[in-house]
């Protein structure tokens, strides 16, 4: 008598790898090197509804989002502190400015500049003007 599998597979475990990062099934089954590329679709398919191929691409991609979203978190904590420092360019904050609001999907209108214009010479005022512009 046969019985179940509980384990998955190590090409499965690369399946389940590729499908996680975006790769498409039928793709992913051809890389992990299985047989039978005439039917790899549907063995594509049964792969993803097979719970303990679902369960570790749930595992990796939760893994990637959280790296992701500590990522993000370090990143915009390192632009607000270059963004606060009193000794840091104005080009560079507002290049930091700039990037902040990127990753924070804030609305901006307009934060360009144009990097041959001497803005290291400009008061704040003529800056702000400049950056209106």
């Amino acid at each position: 008598m046969r019985t179940k599998a509980t384990k998955i597979t190590s090409k499965q475990l690369k399946f389940a790898e590729l499908v996680a990062q975006g790769i498409d099934p039928k793709v992913a089954y051809v890389d992990c090197g299985y047989k039978g590329v005439k039917n790899a679709g549907k063995n594509a398919h049964n792969l993803m509804i097979n719970r303990f191929v679902i369960a570790e691409i749930d595992k990796i991609q939760a893994k990637s989002t959280d790296s992701t979203i500590a990522s993000l978190i370090d990143c915009k904590a390192k632009l607000t502190e270059i963004m606060n420092d009193k000794d840091t360019g104005r080009l560079t904050v507002i290049k930091a400015i700039d990037s902040l609001a990127k990753l924070s999907s804030w609305e901006v209108q307009k934060i360009a500049l144009n990097v041959n214009k001497a803005t290291s010479d400009m008061s704040d005022e003529e800056l702000l003007s400049f950056i209106n512009e």
